[in-house]
C-alpha cells in the first residue's frame, strides 16, 4: 500500500478529526477544573458537607438566641428551642437568605462536577477511538 492510500484511509477513517476533538476536550477538563476551583474559593463559606449547614449558616444559628420562655411564661425545654430554631430558618430573612445561597452553592458545583465527569468520559471514549483507529491503520498500513 502506498503513502497515498495511506492518507485516504487516515482521512476517511476521520484521525485528524478524533484527535482535534480529543484536544479540545483535554481543554474543557482542564477549563472545567479550573472553574470547579475557582467557584469552590469564592463561595468557601456556603460550603455544605453532607447536607450539613455551611459555616456562613452555622455563624448565624450561633448568634440566635432562643428565649429562655414561651408565652405562658414557662420554660422552653430543649425540644422547644430545638423547634424555635427550625422555624428560624424560615422565618429569619438573613438566615433563609444564607440557606438559599448554600443550596444554590451547591447546585452549582454539582453541575459542574456533573459537566466535568462527562467531559472525563469522553475523553476516555475518544482515547479508545484514537487506539482502535491507530490499529486499523497499523493493519491496513502492513
Amino acid at each position: 500500500m502506498d503513502d497515498s492510500q495511506k492518507l485516504t484511509i487516515y482521512n476517511r477513517i476521520g484521525a485528524v478529526k478524533i484527535i482535534s476533538e480529543l484536544r479540545d476536550t483535554f481543554a474543557d477538563v482542564e477549563r472545567l477544573m479550573q472553574e470547579e476551583t475557582q467557584y469552590r474559593l469564592e463561595n468557601t463559606d456556603y460550603l455544605s458537607i453532607a447536607d450539613r449547614d455551611s459555616s456562613a449558616v452555622k455563624m448565624l444559628l450561633a448568634g440566635l438566641r432562643p428565649p429562655l420562655t414561651d408565652e405562658e411564661g414557662k420554660k422552653l425545654t430543649v425540644a422547644d428551642k430545638d423547634n424555635w430554631l427550625q422555624l428560624q430558618r424560615v422565618e429569619n430573612e438573613a438566615l433563609a437568605y444564607e440557606i438559599a445561597k448554600q443550596k444554590e452553592v451547591s447546585f452549582t458545583l454539582d453541575s459542574i462536577r456533573t459537566e466535568l465527569d462527562i467531559a472525563k468520559r469522553k475523553v476516555d471514549v475518544l482515547k479508545s477511538i484514537s487506539g482502535l483507529t491507530e490499529a486499523t491503520l497499523n493493519f491496513l498500513g502492513g
